[in-house]
C-alpha cells in the first residue's frame, strides 16, 4: 500500500470516558472535513476577512460533533447543540477535554485552550 492510500486508511481517534450517572461515552476525533464544519460554525469573518472565534459555542459546537453513541453515531445533531446547554457545566468539560486533546487542539489552537 503506498503513502496516500496509508494516509487515507487512517482510523479516527476514539477515548472511552466516564460520565458519572450515565456511564461510559466516547469521544472520536473529528475528520479534517469535520473540523473545517466545526470552525465554520464557531468562527465568523469580518468586512477584511479577517476570521475570529464566536466563544458561544465553541466547547458545545465541539462536544457535540465528537460525542458518539456506540453504533459511532453523532449523539447530537447540528440542529441540537442548544441542548447542550442543560447539560452539567462538569460532564461538558469533560467531553471537551477529552474531543479537545484528540483533535489536537490542546497544543496549537491557543483561541481554545483553557475555554
Amino acid at each position: 500500500m503506498g503513502f496516500k492510500e496509508q494516509l487515507l486508511a487512517l482510523p479516527l481517534k476514539e477515548e472511552a470516558i466516564d460520565i458519572p450517572g450515565v456511564g461510559q461515552a466516547v469521544v472520536r476525533e473529528l475528520s479534517a472535513a469535520e473540523q473545517d464544519a466545526y470552525w465554520a460554525a464557531v468562527t465568523t469573518t469580518d468586512k477584511d476577512g479577517k476570521a475570529s472565534v464566536v466563544r458561544g459555542s465553541v466547547r458545545l459546537e465541539l462536544v457535540a460533533r465528537s460525542l458518539r453513541n456506540g453504533d459511532g453515531q453523532r449523539v447530537f445533531a447540528d440542529e441540537e447543540v442548544a441542548q447542550l446547554r442543560a447539560v452539567p457545566s462538569s460532564v461538558v468539560t469533560r467531553v471537551f477535554l477529552a474531543a479537545q486533546r484528540l483533535n489536537g487542539m490542546d497544543q496549537e489552537d491557543g483561541e481554545l485552550k483553557g475555554n
